[in-house]
Formats: structure tokens, C-alpha cells, sequence
């Protein structure tokens, strides 16, 4: 295999960064100066040789070559990348907290959560989500304190049910089992409340019945979703759009946003028509951008559940950590 070299300073490369194949060290520089919006000089009057040793010699220039790129407006795989980089790291989160399980069976094996495992998880997961929108959205660092609380809100919810969903199709593919993969390694379902609540006080079957409409509304997301067989730029074009309806929501959304909401738009649709001939192209391309209005059905039962689930519960929802619960 070919190594990866860094398209400005020739450097390894680690990954693909704003949809440019480039360092680590210059991914930063790249996100610091596009949330700063600088403006810098050549020393050497724009004639000057980029590399490893010299690439903090002249900025101008660096930051010319990744705008230029000719994969820079390839958001899909910079999505893609961030959110295969977000499966890996909490694949290797699981692998930490089961360690030693792991070791006697040599794999991976799914279990029910206990809620000390899920708070861990989603704890964890609420970092990994923060570092998706910084390395993946530029303008994300350009918001304030209160705008990135919301975003990080409304879109973190939804990235995550998101995510859950894919899961869930790919573990637990019966359409007839409602139960859900809630972080990779991580199950529950309806025999698995105890493991995960403790001693039933006798209000679990209350507590169940209170969420099955988010139940069947989640698995039936989950397996429209698995029958799409999503490929990671169709996902990572999912991603994108999610967070740039949600700025249009929280009223933050400016020309710019609009134009990169509008080219992450005609770039999933360029990347499905491209693998579907025909119609077949577009009406895929219209039931993969309609999972956006599936996903919002089941994002409001999920919220009914917590709040009904809150009153009837018997403080069993108390010290339990979710995203989007507030």
C-alpha cells in the first residue's frame, strides 16, 4: 500500500482533513486560521518551498495550497472520515471497560448495559461528539459559548440516534426484536430492564409500556435504515445536513452556511446517482435525504418517552446521563 503523504508539506499523512488528505500539524493550522479568519504574508514573495522543516517558515502559502485542492470541496469525505474515526473510538472505549473479558474470548462480544455503563459511554460520547464538530465544521469554532451549547444539543441527539440506528441494523437486523444497540458493545430490550435499573419495584412494566412507541418508531427507523445499506458518504452526507438544519433552526445560519448546506445536498446527490443508473439514482437519493424527517419522528417520541418516563418512573431516570434529555 501506497503511504500517505501530506498533499502541503509532503509529511505522513494521517487521514483525510476538510476533504484534503494532509497532517496533523497542518489540518490545525488550517482550522485555527479559517476560525480566526486569517490573512498572512509571504516572506519570500510567494515563491517559496513548502515542506515538513519549512512549513512554519511562510503561512500564506499553506493555507492557499489546502483552498486549492482539488479535493477540499469534497465534504462527504471528510464526514465519512470523522464519523469512522467516532465507531473506532468508541469500539476502543468498549475494548477498555471489558478488557478483560475481551482477553478470555478473543472478540467483541455485545451485552446488556448496566446504567454505570451507559453513563460511562455516554459521557464518553459527548467528547468524541464535541471533536466530530471541530475537526469536521470550520465554522463551528467561529460560534459563541451559548450557540455551541445548543448545536452541540440538537445535533448531538440526532448524530446518536443516528448512530444508534446503523448500529442497531447491523447487530440486531430481526425486524420483529425492538432491541437497541445504545453504544457499540451495548444492548437493551425489554428482559434486559433489571440488568440495567436493578430490583424491578414493580414499575418497569409501567416503564416499558411508556417507551414502546419510541420502541417501534426507533425500529422501524432502524430497519429503513439497515435495508438502505448506507454507505459511509451517504452517512457522513446525513451528518452533514443534520448539522446545518440544525443552525437553520437555532437561527444561526448565514449565506455561507446555506452554501454549504446546499453543496453537501448536490454532492450526496452526485455520489448516488453515480453508483445507481437511472431513477433508481434519484428516488434513492429521496428516500436516503427523507430519513432526515424519519429521524425527527423518533427524536419527538424519544422526548415524549423521557418525559412521561421522568413522572412514572420513580426517579429511575434521576442519575441516568442522555444527550438531549434537557
Amino acid at each position: 500500500m501506497a503511504p500517505k503523504i501530506c498533499k502541503v508539506c509532503g509529511c505522513s499523512a494521517t487521514k483525510i482533513h476538510f476533504g484534503a488528505l494532509v497532517c496533523k500539524a497542518c489540518s490545525a493550522f488550517f482550522r485555527r486560521s479559517m476560525a480566526e479568519n486569517k490573512e498572512y504574508r509571504c516572506r519570500y514573495s510567494d515563491d517559496c518551498n513548502i515542506s515538513s522543516s519549512r512549513r512554519n517558515d511562510c503561512r500564506k502559502n499553506p493555507k492557499n495550497i489546502l483552498l486549492q485542492l482539488p479535493e477540499f470541496p469534497e465534504v462527504l469525505q471528510t464526514l465519512a472520515s470523522s464519523y469512522e474515526t467516532f465507531c473506532s473510538s468508541q469500539k476502543s472505549i468498549f475494548k477498555i471497560q471489558n478488557f478483560d473479558s475481551i482477553l478470555l474470548t478473543s472478540e467483541s462480544k455485545f451485552k446488556p448495559m448496566t446504567k454505570e455503563e451507559h453513563n460511562k459511554m455516554e459521557n464518553a460520547n459527548m467528547d468524541l461528539i464535541v471533536n466530530f464538530l471541530k475537526e469536521t465544521f470550520p465554522i463551528f469554532e467561529n460560534l459563541s459559548i451559548d450557540e455551541k451549547h445548543k448545536i452541540f444539543g440538537t445535533f448531538g441527539v440526532r448524530f446518536i440516534k443516528l448512530h444508534q440506528a446503523l448500529m442497531t441494523s447491523k447487530y440486531f437486523p430481526e425486524k420483529n426484536d425492538i432491541t437497541i444497540v445504545f453504544h457499540y458493545g451495548y444492548y437493551s430490550g425489554k428482559d434486559d430492564f433489571e440488568t440495567f435499573f436493578g430490583k424491578d419495584d414493580g414499575s418497569f412494566e409501567a416503564l416499558y409500556r411508556n417507551h414502546l412507541p419510541f420502541l417501534i418508531a426507533f425500529k422501524k427507523f432502524s430497519t429503513k435504515v439497515g435495508e438502505l445499506n448506507l454507505s459511509f458518504n451517504e452517512i457522513g452526507g446525513l451528518m452533514g445536513l443534520i448539522f446545518y438544519s440544525q443552525l437553520e433552526q437555532l437561527q444561526t445560519s448565514s449565506l455561507e452556511t446555506s452554501k454549504s448546506k446546499s453543496e453537501i445536498i448536490g454532492q450526496l446527490y452526485l455520489e448516488v446517482t453515480k453508483n445507481h443508473e437511472n431513477y433508481l439514482g434519484g428516488i434513492r437519493f429521496g428516500t436516503i435525504v427523507h430519513l432526515l424527517f424519519d429521524l425527527e419522528c423518533v427524536i419527538q417520541t424519544f422526548k415524549n418517552s423521557l418525559i412521561i418516563g421522568d413522572l412514572i418512573g420513580r426517579g429511575h431516570f434521576d442519575d441516568v446521563v442522555v444527550l438531549g434529555k434537557t
